[in-house]
């Protein structure tokens, strides 16, 4: 049962939502310990119950906020008391805030630095614990136009699907060149021998249809590795 005020209408937590909503108004994210800025967000999705304990709770089985973040949502419902809404919420607040970085990104400056690539691509897919694969289109100035997940494998497998992958960058208006990128949750962005083969034909392909690889990436959460600076482009 939930903790009532004195006067037995109104549960405590409300007033204590209320309060955490106006501190991050007034002072923004910043005093905010990880499990309070996880509890506020919780507050959206979990309309009547005290979430102080769900957000440590999280906290405690994914290590912390970025595993939190980063978890899928059927592991997020594994942990007790989270259920479908909540977990989907969370999923959500990392996809909008995807959709928000990619809108911010000046073209003109996107690819001007190789690091800032690789800083994107390990952001974007590097610390995920099953390999997703991602591709970045850009035009003849190497201007970034958009980017695409897309498809997702298991903890250690992801399908390259080259015609898929060639499909999309012409149906992408202006692209001329794509940067390829997938990740391996094992922490050891080594190409595999598949990962050679794969990248080889694909260029193999792209070259016959005029559009540039412009590179293969491999990400982790801390590391990298690029086909181009290691010779293999």
């Amino acid at each position: 049962m939930s903790a009532m005020s004195k006067n037995g209408a109104t549960p405590l937590y409300e007033g204590h939502r209320e309060r955490i909503r106006k501190k991050f108004l007034k002072e923004g994210i910043e005093p905010f310990s990880d499990y309070e800025a996880l509890e506020l967000l919780l507050t959206y999705a979990v309309p009547r119950r005290d979430v102080k304990p769900m957000a440590k709770k999280l906290l405690e089985v994914f290590g912390s906020l970025a595993g939190v973040m980063d978890a899928p949502p059927d592991e997020l419902r594994k942990v007790d008391g989270v259920g479908g809404v909540a977990a989907a919420f969370i999923h959500l607040i990392k996809e909008v805030n995807w959709r928000y970085m990619e809108s911010r990104i000046e073209p003109e400056d996107y690819l001007t630095s190789p690091q800032s690539v690789i800083q994107f691509c390990r952001s974007r897919i590097g610390r995920e614990t099953r390999e997703f694969l991602a591709v970045i289109f850009v035009n003849t100035k190497n201007q970034f136009l958009a980017h695409e997940v897309l498809s997702g494998g298991s903890v250690g497998s992801v399908n390259l699907d080259i015609r898929n992958v060639v499909k999309k960058a012409i149906d992408v208006k202006k692209c001329s060149g794509i940067v390829v990128f997938h990740n391996h949750p094992s922490g050891h962005p080594g190409p595999s021998d598949s990962d050679k083969k794969i990248t080889s034909e694909l260029a193999r392909i792209c070259k016959s249809l005029d559009i540039r690889l412009v590179d293969h990436l491999i990400v982790c959460s801390h590391d990298h590795y690029s086909f181009v600076e290691n010779g293999l482009l």
